[in-house]
C-alpha cells in the first residue's frame, strides 16, 4: 500500500512565490548584464556625453535692427482738378489696374460741347482760308484776308487742343499697372478740385526707409545686404541710398532699402524691423553663441582635445570674443578654424580638463535619451 503524502495549500504559495523571485532575478541580471555591455559603447569608455561642433572660417557681420516704414517705389494719390459731379466709378476696389485704365468718369458733358463748338469753328475757318485762297488766284481777294483767315484757323485749332484737354481732366485714368485703393467717393457726389478720389499702388517694387544713431552712420554702405523682418516674414534686400547727412534734430541717418516683392508678402504703409549690418569681417573664426560661458569679466568654452591612452578630452580655454550676429560669435583668440567646441553638456563638466564623448547635433537629435541626459 503507497503512503501518500498531503501538501498543504500554503506550502504551495510558498514555492510559486520562490520561483517568482527566482525568474525575476534572473530577468534582472540579464538586463542589468546587457546594458552594462552596452554603455562602454555608447559613452566611448566612461567619457561624458557632449555635443560638439567644429569653429570655421566665414564672412561675419554684426547687426543693428531698427524699426522701418514700407512705402511703394510707385504709388500715387488720384485727386480732381475740376469740380463736377461723379457720373461712374469704373473698378472695384482692391483689384489690379493697368496704365490708362479709366477708374472715374466725371461729368463732362459741358466739355464735350465746347470740344465741338471748337471743332465746328476750326471746320469753318479752314474752309475761309480755301475760299480766300482761290479768290486771291482770281484777283478778287488781297493777301491780307488770307493770312486772317489762316489766324483764325490756327487759333480754333489751338481751342480744340484746350478743349481736350479740359475733357481729359473728366476722366480719371491709373497712371501706371497696380493695384486701386478704396473708392472715396460715390456716384452723384460732387467733388471739389485737390479732393482725394482713389489712390493706386504698385507694390511689386518697394521701398523701406529705416533711420540707425549717427554713431553707426559712418559704418553703413550702399550696397550692403540687409533683412526685412514682418510678423515672421524675412525679406532680403540692399541698401539702396543713405541721405547725404545726419539729421541734427534726431541725430540719426536715414537710409532706404530696394525690395522686390513680386510675391506679395509686403504692403505699403506697413511698418517692419530692419536689420542692418554696422561691422562686418570677411574672414572670422566662428563658433555657436551656446558654446560661450561667461565667468564674470572672462568668458571660456570648452575645446575638444586628443589625450593619453587615445581618450577624447575636453579642454577649458579662454577666448577673446568680437563680433556677434544671431547665434554666432567670432573667436578672436582662443579657437582656431576646425577645432571642435562643446556647444550642450557643459554643466557637467566641472574640472579644466575631462574625458568626453562628443556627439554630433545628429546623433544628439536620433538619439532621445542622450538629449534629456545633456539637457
Amino acid at each position: 500500500m503507497v503512503a501518500k503524502t498531503r501538501i498543504e495549500p500554503h506550502t504551495t504559495r510558498v514555492v510559486v512565490g520562490v520561483l517568482g523571485l527566482a525568474v525575476l532575478a534572473g530577468a534582472a541580471w540579464w538586463w542589468f548584464g546587457k546594458a552594462g555591455a552596452e554603455q562602454p559603447q555608447q559613452q566611448g569608455g566612461g567619457g561624458l556625453p557632449v555635443e560638439v561642433v567644429a569653429a570655421v572660417s566665414e564672412p561675419l557681420a554684426e547687426t543693428l535692427t531698427v524699426a522701418g516704414q514700407v512705402e511703394a517705389r510707385t504709388g500715387a494719390e488720384l485727386r480732381s482738378e475740376v469740380t463736377a459731379r461723379v457720373v461712374s466709378v469704373t473698378f472695384v476696389d482692391g483689384e489690379a489696374v493697368t496704365k490708362g485704365e479709366p477708374l472715374l468718369v466725371l461729368d463732362d458733358s459741358v466739355q464735350r460741347a465746347t470740344l465741338a463748338q471748337a471743332q465746328a469753328n476750326y471746320a469753318l475757318a479752314k474752309a475761309n482760308v480755301e475760299r480766300y485762297s482761290r479768290l486771291v488766284e482770281m484777283g478778287a481777294s488781297s493777301r491780307l484776308q488770307v493770312d486772317t483767315a489762316e489766324a483764325e484757323a490756327k487759333l480754333q485749332a489751338a481751342n480744340i487742343q484746350m478743349a481736350r484737354a479740359n475733357l481729359a481732366k473728366y476722366q480719371i485714368a491709373s497712371p501706371f499697372d497696380g493695384l486701386a485703393g478704396i473708392a472715396q467717393v460715390n456716384v452723384g457726389e460732387l467733388v471739389q478740385p485737390g479732393e482725394l478720389l482713389v489712390a493706386v499702388t504698385d507694390n511689386s517694387k518697394l521701398k523701406v526707409t529705416f533711420k540707425v544713431p549717427e554713431a553707426q552712420a559712418t559704418s553703413l554702405r550702399v550696397g550692403a545686404p540687409v533683412s526685412v523682418l514682418s510678423e515672421g516674414v524675412e525679406v532680403s534686400g540692399v541698401i539702396d541710398a543713405l541721405d547725404g547727412r545726419v539729421d541734427p534734430a534726431s541725430r540719426t541717418l536715414e537710409g532706404k532699402v530696394a525690395l522686390d516683392n513680386a510675391d506679395g508678402v509686403l504692403v505699403a504703409g506697413q511698418f517692419v524691423r530692419v536689420r542692418v549690418p554696422v561691422k562686418e569681417v570677411s574672414d572670422a573664426v566662428v563658433i555657436p553663441d551656446q558654446a560661450l560661458i561667461p565667468q564674470g569679466n572672462v568668458t571660456f568654452v570648452y575645446v575638444i582635445n586628443a589625450g593619453e591612452n587615445g581618450a577624447t578630452m575636453a579642454s577649458r580655454t579662454t577666448v577673446d570674443v568680437g563680433l556677434r550676429s544671431g547665434d554666432k560669435a567670432q573667436i578672436l583668440k582662443g579657437v582656431n578654424a576646425g577645432q571642435r567646441v562643446v556647444t550642450a553638456g557643459q554643466q557637467k563638466l566641472q574640472a579644466p580638463m575631462m574625458p568626453v564623448t562628443p556627439l554630433s547635433a545628429t546623433a544628439v537629435t536620433v538619439a532621445p535619451q542622450a538629449v534629456e541626459e545633456l539637457r
